[in-house]
């Protein structure tokens, strides 16, 4: 899993506008935490991918994984760089299916990650395609380095971008069902929707601390519908 070490003007920045930064850096680790302790025991071994290289993130990191995720320090590069180095650095075993997820979906089900490895036994790459134009997670059985290369990052239409890669390389892909990040308030507002929902079905997503947050955000804003806490 691919994350940053919580700090202000560095993460969630476009809900910081909304909310303030020390109120988004509390959402987002929050999303960090829980993320990590629902994916304890998922896969044969989980990587916290971490970012900027300080010793303050370091010992934060350290902190967050205990004995349960290994740690791997995010090179001084774009997005594409990282991801492009962190398969050279683990999918290199003819066995191998890596899959790499970030910290922006924190209700994405463990399943997806168990659909996702599974389909890394029939296809090269597998992704998993985000509501907003990008994706929430790839996979590799080998290196890839051209589906990470000159992307525009920054738009809504990394996905387009990286399926014109897959076409053009030629590798087997295999596609996930569609998830959402939380990026803006107002996809705040659909999470807290999406976990009262689940609650009411019965399908409680165990996440003390988001929903703490949420619990907080609404306070401070003019209010949504937000989930019990537990």
């Amino acid at each position: 899993m691919f994350v940053k070490w919580p700090r202000p003007g560095q993460v969630k920045t476009r809900l910081a506008r909304s909310v303030g930064p020390g109120a988004a850096v509390e959402f987002y680790q929050a999303c960090v935490e829980d993320m990590t302790d629902r994916l304890r025991q998922c896969g044969d071994c989980r990587i916290l991918a971490w970012a900027p290289d300080s010793p303050a993130a370091a010992r934060y990191f350290s902190a967050v994984a205990g004995e349960d995720f290994d740690l791997w320090l995010q090179p001084q590069e774009d997005l594409g760089g990282r991801l492009e180095r962190f398969f050279e650095d683990h999918a290199c075993h003819a066995d191998d299916r890596v899959v790499v997820i970030g910290s922006d979906s924190p209700t994405l089900p463990v399943r997806y990650l168990e659909a996702a490895w599974d389909a890394l036994k029939r296809a090269d790459c597998v992704i998993g395609p985000a509501v907003d134009g990008g994706y929430y997670l790839v996979g590799l059985r080998k290196p890839v380095p051209e589906l990470f290369e000159d992307i525009d990052w920054d738009s809504s239409t990394v996905l387009a971008q990286t399926i014109q890669r897959v076409r053009q390389v030629g590798v087997k892909l295999a596609l996930l069902d569609p998830w959402y990040d939380v990026d803006t308030l107002e996809d705040v507002e659909l999470l807290s929707g999406h976990l009262a929902a689940l609650d009411a079905a019965g399908e409680t997503l165990i996440s003390p601390r988001l929903r703490q947050s949420l619990l907080q955000l609404h306070e401070q804003t003019d209010g949504f519908q937000h989930p019990e806490t537990e």
